[in-house]
């Protein structure tokens, strides 16, 4: 549980810290952020979940890029984990159009994937190689 904790600091803190320093929303001092998790996979969007949850922070999940842009264009995260490829719209093109519509208030995100496609992804955030374990 402790290695759980500790990753999912890191990789959190890490994808805010640009953010924070840059004024984006209000500073975390005070309250836990708001990450939105998009994955087409129940059992890792439930794994990222529990552990943020575990942490503290507010979560909110979705299954596809296209449900993940809508609760994005609602309710802006603070941070957003997503995997690449999944039905209906990846989550390449969801960065993309969040980018576009929300401009400079883009929260930070943390792509995940089994294929390398840090390239792909380097102009929108930060790159998670799957598979990997939070325990």
């Amino acid at each position: 549980m402790a290695q759980r904790h500790a990753f999912i600091k890191q990789i959190t803190r890490e994808a805010l810290a640009p953010a924070q320093a840059s004024g984006h929303k209000e500073s975390h001092v005070h309250k836990e952020p708001h990450i939105l998790v998009i994955d087409d996979e129940d059992s890792i969007a439930g794994m990222v979940a529990d552990a943020l949850r575990d942490e503290g922070d507010t979560v909110t999940v979705a299954y596809d890029g296209r449900q993940g842009l809508e609760l994005a264009q609602k309710q802006p995260p603070d941070l957003i984990i997503t995997d690449v490829m999944m039905p209906y719209m990846d989550g390449i093109k969801m960065a993309e159009l969040l980018h576009r519509q929300l401009a400079t208030a883009t929260p930070p995100i943390v792509f995940m994937s089994a294929v390398d496609c840090r390239q792909q992804v380097q102009m929108y955030g930060g790159f998670l190689a799957k598979p990997f374990t939070l325990d």
